[in-house]
C-alpha cells in the first residue's frame, strides 16, 4: 500500500542514507527500525482511515456519475468523473492491500475481496493468536527437550566410516552466498509474509530493493561468514 504514496521512495532513501556504525546486521536492523517512524507519519498523512475513505470515494463517484447521466455532455462533470474514478480505484487497491497485510491469510490473493466471511476469519485469527498463558510455552519446551542425561560421546572414527562430505563439498558449503542468490530467495517469499506482525513484509524489500538491497546482502553475507567461522 505504501509504495503508492507520493513520497514513499524518497522517505525510504532519506532514512537509508543515514550512517550507522557497527556490524552489517546491526546497521540493517537500525536502518529498518529508524524507518518505521517516517513510514508511520506517511501512513497517517495519506492512508489514515483508509476503509472509510474508500467508502466515501465510492459514494462521491456514484454521486458524480448520477449527475453525469442527467447531463452527459457536461465537460466539467466528465473531468470530475475521471478524477473520482481514479481516486476510488487507488484507494480501493490500497484498502485491499491493507486488509491483505492485516489478515496474513494466503487465500486473500485468490480474490475474496472484503466479504463478510473475510472479516469473520480475520476476527477469529486475532482471537486464536491471543496469548492466554505463558506457562504453555514452558511446558511444551520442557517436554520437547527433556531432561539432562549422561550420554556416550560420538566416536569420530565411526562417523568417518559412513558417507561424509568430500573436501570439495566442504569448501562449497563455506562459499559466500552471492547478491544474486540472496535476491532470488528474498523475491521468492510471498509478498505478505513478514518476520512478525509489526515487521516489514517481503513486499517492502521487493519494492525498495534498489535502495535497501545492498545493505540486506551485506548483512546476510557478513552473518554467514561469522557462522562459518
Amino acid at each position: 500500500m505504501w509504495n503508492k504514496a507520493d513520497h514513499f521512495y524518497e522517505c525510504v532513501k532519506k532514512t537509508w542514507d543515514q550512517h550507522w556504525h557497527g556490524t552489517k546486521m546491526y546497521i540493517l536492523v537500525k536502518k529498518l527500525k529508524s524507518l518505521k517512524h517516517p513510514l508511520k507519519l506517511l501512513n497517517r498523512a495519506q492512508f489514515d482511515d483508509i476503509e472509510n475513505n474508500t467508502v466515501r470515494a465510492w459514494q462521491y463517484l456514484e454521486y458524480i456519475q448520477g449527475k453525469l447521466r442527467c447531463d452527459p455532455l457536461n465537460a466539467n462533470l466528465i473531468q470530475q468523473e475521471i478524477y473520482a474514478g481514479k481516486n476510488y480505484r487507488e484507494l480501493n487497491d490500497a484498502c485491499y492491500n491493507f486488509l491483505q497485510q492485516k489478515s496474513k491469510v494466503t487465500w486473500v490473493d485468490k480474490g475474496d475481496n472484503n466479504t463478510k466471511y473475510f472479516h469473520s476469519v480475520l476476527k477469529s485469527r486475532q482471537i486464536r493468536n491471543k496469548v492466554v498463558k505463558i506457562e504453555a510455552f514452558s511446558s511444551f519446551y520442557k517436554h520437547l527437550l527433556g531432561t539432562a542425561k549422561v550420554t556416550t560421546p560420538v566416536c569420530a572414527s565411526v562417523v568417518q566410516q559412513g558417507i561424509v562430505c568430500s573436501p570439495a563439498h566442504a569448501t562449497l558449503l563455506l562459499t559466500l552466498v552471492t547478491n544474486a542468490e540472496i535476491k532470488k530467495i528474498m523475491f521468492s517469499i510471498p509478498i505478505h509474509k513478514s518476520a512478525g506482525p509489526d515487521d516489514f513484509s517481503s513486499a517492502f524489500f521487493r519494492d525498495s530493493w534498489e535502495i535497501v538491497g545492498d545493505t540486506v546482502c551485506d548483512a546476510i553475507q557478513d552473518s554467514s561468514i561469522v557462522g562459518n567461522y
